[in-house]
């Protein structure tokens, strides 16, 4: 099992997650300029929090709330702050201030759910990953899923484990290969996920398990780094061609000018040699005549 974990964590950012330009899935609220003043500032704030800016990004938070003190996702973004800072009773306290006022809000779920799994209330975590994952428009609901599968497992409940597990390997799977259509990929990643099962257990028609869908989630994925460099290789040959072509081209053209001044030098030179048999037959001429 420790290998699966491995794999997922190559796929998947277990934890948090911040703000991103949409508002996290709130309510819209940017018809008034304070609620717009307080969405630029809490996208600041998630910025430096990222950047590991803690103290920036908690200024950007008070900007935010002094413009807006209703504004959910700043509530967040400064749970996630205090979580970080171990402040765990302030960033309990934001975490369920921010979803008395945004009670859909996906992310905040998220995020307050696995604030709860580290601070060993593991079963009070899964109804917020749930809940974050009854919205149809969450970004990442593979985040929420792992989330939920990685508390499952802390309190001993595998069954469910594994089962959250598998959806978050192949919610990731889908839209690694195709974020416009991952549907078609869950499709694919489910029968690579048989057939590395059944290759393991003929005949066998349990449950996926998590290690089968890492193994699945590895090969899909190596298929299409396989199909980018073969893409990315052409794409640099054709490149290159391109500029051969332009360098011959080029060196055709220099050519051709070195041969119309090397003509224009041959030429002038031709020029000269005659001009220079003249003047000495008129020196020669005259010196006869001196002497004559």
């Amino acid at each position: 099992m420790k290998r699966s974990m491995a794999l997922l964590l190559l796929f998947l950012l277990a934890g948090c997650g911040t703000p991103s330009g949409g508002g996290m899935e709130s309510t819209d609220r940017s018809g008034s300029r304070a609620s717009s003043s307080a969405k630029v500032h809490t996208e600041l704030a998630a910025l430096y929090y990222e950047r590991g800016q803690l103290g920036i990004a908690l200024g950007e938070v008070e900007q935010a709330l002094k413009a807006d003190r209703d504004y959910a996702p700043a509530y967040n973004v400064r749970g996630l702050i205090h979580m970080t800072l171990r402040e765990y009773q302030e960033a309990d306290e934001d975490f369920r201030h921010g979803l008395s006022l945004d009670s859909a809000d996906s992310e905040m779920h998220n995020n307050y759910g696995w604030f709860l799994c580290q601070r060993g209330r593991e079963k009070e975590s899964i109804p917020h990953f749930m809940s974050a994952l009854k919205n149809p428009l969450y970004s990442t609901p593979e985040r929420a899923y792992l989330n939920a599968g990685l508390c499952s497992r802390k309190i001993g409940n595998d069954s469910d484990a594994d089962e959250f597990l598998q959806r978050a390997l192949l919610l990731r799977v889908a839209v690694e290969l195709d974020p416009r259509n991952p549907d078609r990929h869950l499709a694919d990643a489910v029968q690579r996920a048989t057939r590395i099962r059944d290759a393991a257990q003929p005949g066998s028609w349990e449950r996926l398990t998590a290690d089968v869908l890492a193994q699945a989630a590895a090969a899909s994925l190596q298929d299409r780094d396989d199909l980018t460099i073969a893409e990315t290789q052409r794409a640099t040959a054709l490149s290159r061609v391109t500029e051969l072509l332009a360098e011959v081209d080029s060196l055709n053209s220099e050519r051709d000018s070195a041969r119309r001044r090397a003509a224009q030098f041959e030429q002038t030179a031709a020029d000269c040699d005659k001009e220079l048999q003249k003047k000495t037959q008129e020196l020669e001429r005259i010196r006869r005549a001196i002497r004559g």
